[in-house]
């Protein structure tokens, strides 16, 4: 069965041969010199997306609740809730401190490069 498709394939693409019509060589050349004339070579780019202010809110809350989960799995030995609470209670100044200093880090880093992009410089003092 296998030969007989193989056969047939190949009488296929004999018949479509004979009746394919090739074009000239001139008619190549001038297809060629349109193409490279009409399509000027482009460049690469690449979009750049800016973190948002809701993106930089939810990093925030994020960094929070990693730092939380973090802390309260090194104090395991707080098995009652109110524990828990206490435990939480007193490192929530800890934690706030250290999201809100990689949020402003992050901030400050963006700001940083959307100035430079657009052209903002910072005065010097004479």
């Amino acid at each position: 069965m296998k030969r007989n498709e193989q056969d047939t394939d190949q009488l296929t693409r004999a018949l479509m041969q004979e009746t394919v019509e090739k074009p000239s060589s001139e008619l190549n050349s001038r297809i060629m010199a349109f193409l490279l004339k009409k399509a000027p070579q482009k460049q690469a780019f690449s979009i750049k997306k800016s973190v948002s202010a809701g993106q930089l809110f939810i990093l925030f809350v994020v960094y929070m609740f990693v730092i939380a989960g973090g802390l309260l799995l090194m104090q395991k030995q707080s098995e009652d809730l109110s524990e828990l609470m206490l435990l939480l209670k007193q490192l929530f100044p800890i934690i706030l401190t250290v999201a809100g200093g990689v949020s402003f880090f992050v901030l400050f880093g963006l700001l940083d490069e959307w100035l430079q992009q657009h052209g903002y410089k910072i005065p010097q003092e004479e």
